[in-house]
């Protein structure tokens, strides 16, 4: 999986990681069945992190209900993602039926291990999970346990004002990715 870069080793990642994300990874040709009540649960849940020297890591935190899902670990490179393309409007649609307001600024379709998804910022609050960062870094050999504990920060914190917080995570990566905004220029998350 992915597109043969390492994983960083903890120390790698306080020097250099500048962004960490909640998302949803919905399927590009698949949302409007994703979107059905009940069939929610297979869209997946993940975080999307950015590194100054533009690695991009992609974990799942959530798994569907199925019975042969492997949770996604992927690093690759900004150019990797390919610049951001608009949502399709079926997908703003299916969202704002479940009153997710501000669609389109919160989300854009970019490739995750090649292949197109449409990356939905939640703003879920962060706090917790930079705060657990430092000590979550030294599992990520051990890709369990990084799910366990991610999937504990991301789901035990409110998200209220989540929407301001997803707009600007979406703004942020929009400028990264169209080479605008240079992941070094930012500031550094854990260190």
């Amino acid at each position: 999986m992915g597109t043969g870069l390492a994983m960083p080793s903890a120390e790698e990642l306080n020097a250099s990681l500048v962004r960490v994300d909640p998302i949803e990874a919905w399927a590009l040709r698949l949302y409007a069945v994703q979107a059905l009540p009940g069939y929610a649960r297979f869209v997946r849940k993940a975080i999307l992190c950015l590194c100054r020297d533009g690695r991009v890591l992609y974990f799942e935190t959530e798994a569907p209900a199925l019975r042969l899902f492997q949770f996604k670990r992927w690093v690759g490179k900004l150019e990797d993602l390919g610049e951001p393309q608009p949502v399709p409007v079926g997908f703003e649609a299916a969202k704002s039926l479940r009153l997710h307001g501000r669609v389109s600024d919160r989300s854009f379709v970019v490739r995750i291990d090649g292949q197109p998804k449409i990356i939905y910022f939640t703003g879920r609050e962060r706090e917790a999970e930079l705060r657990g960062l430092a000590s979550l870094v030294h599992l990520i050999p051990h890709v369990g346990e990084l799910i366990e504990g991610a999937e504990i920060l991301t789901d035990k914190v409110a998200n209220l004002g989540g929407t301001d917080r997803a707009v600007a995570a979406a703004t942020l990566w929009r400028s990264v990715l169209n080479r605008t905004t240079r992941p070094a220029t930012l500031p550094l998350l854990a260190g």
